[in-house]
């Protein structure tokens, strides 16, 4: 059986301030843009770089991306 791949573009609106490739998109989904995964909740929460965070700690822990300046 042979595995069949989509790409998708999601548009993020926050990313964590510790691990900027852990974005979070505006519906909640939080992403790991290293490895296309989307992260699943647990029991726990969620289970990021060996730390677990609530629902109510990723609140803290996001910020707005920052911009970069382009040189052209």
């Amino acid at each position: 059986m042979s595995k069949h791949h989509v790409t998708l573009t999601i548009p993020y609106v926050w990313q964590f301030k510790e691990h900027p490739h852990i974005k979070v998109t505006r519906c909640r989904m939080i992403i790991n843009s290293r490895t296309n995964n989307i992260l699943k909740y647990t029991q726990r929460g969620f289970y990021i770089e060996g730390k677990y965070y609530k629902r109510s700690d990723v609140r803290n822990a996001v910020e707005k991306p920052k911009k970069i300046d382009m040189p052209f």
